[in-house]
């Protein structure tokens, strides 16, 4: 019997085991999970105003999460970008449609869902966002708002488990699920490696999100570093359908 692959899952919680169930449903006993969040979410105070908003925009579950905290409204229509983010949207109880892809494909979206004098577009996003969605609509004559609800926040150091996995090669594939997990990853790598503990990855694949995850990956010694070819939930399960085990 082939032994699980064992994967290293750096998304932030709940979300990482929810993508570990989603491994679980798909493939039973194909992957052994392992977690460490590279992330954590944080709610931020801010003020939210939704008289005059026609619509809500997600760039992720956890602005989704963040939105269901901070209020009880859930009468104002969805627009994701993704699946996987519209799928949290109506767990949350709103009305929620997918854009299947980034955040270009949500901005397409948007501007045909947008109905003139309806009132505007708000987005609800973390402190850190990749790109400018709310300014691409602007540019297009679109009202929109946006407000930063969470912030997301490196966990620390690496736990004692997963650095002695690290080490000895104990790990077959790593998912990093954006550029600035990415980014922390490959400081922790390089950090080991100065101090004469480096990870033994030879044999490790890397499945990064986007290209922009795949970047800061190069050169820390992975067997190989693929990319999803959709920059969702569903494009990181394509990446590892036919991953198979390196270690002997």
């Amino acid at each position: 019997m082939t032994a699980p692959i064992r994967l290293l899952v750096t998304r932030p919680l709940p979300q990482g085991q929810e993508f570990a169930a989603a491994l679980a449903a798909r493939w039973p006993d194909r992957f052994d999970p392992v977690f460490w969040p590279l992330l954590h979410i944080e709610q931020e105070p801010a003020p939210l105003e939704l008289e005059g908003v026609q619509a809500l925009m997600f760039t992720s579950a956890n602005g989704v999460a963040a939105f269901a905290r901070a209020s009880d409204r859930r009468d104002l229509p969805a627009l994701c970008v993704g699946e996987g983010t519209a799928e949290a949207a109506r767990r949350a109880g709103l009305a929620a449609e997918s854009a299947d892809g980034d955040a270009g494909a949500l901005a397409r979206l948007a501007a045909a869902a947008w109905l003139p004098g309806g009132g505007d577009l708000l987005h609800v996003r973390g402190r850190d966002s990749a790109g400018d969605l709310a300014g691409a609509l602007r540019a297009e004559g679109i009202g929109v708002r946006e407000v930063i609800l969470y912030s997301a926040r490196a966990t620390g150091s690496v736990p004692p488990d997963i650095t002695a996995l690290l080490a000895e090669g104990g790990i077959d594939a790593v998912t990093l699920f954006s550029p600035r997990s990415a980014r922390i990853l490959a400081a922790f790598a390089v950090e080991a490696a100065g101090a004469g503990r480096g990870w033994a990855l030879d044999r490790a694949s890397a499945i990064a999100i986007s290209p922009a995850a795949a970047a800061p990956l190069t050169g820390l010694g992975f067997a190989r570093i693929i990319t999803a070819p959709r920059p969702d939930r569903a494009g990181m399960l394509a990446a590892l359908d036919g991953l198979a085990p390196m270690r002997p």
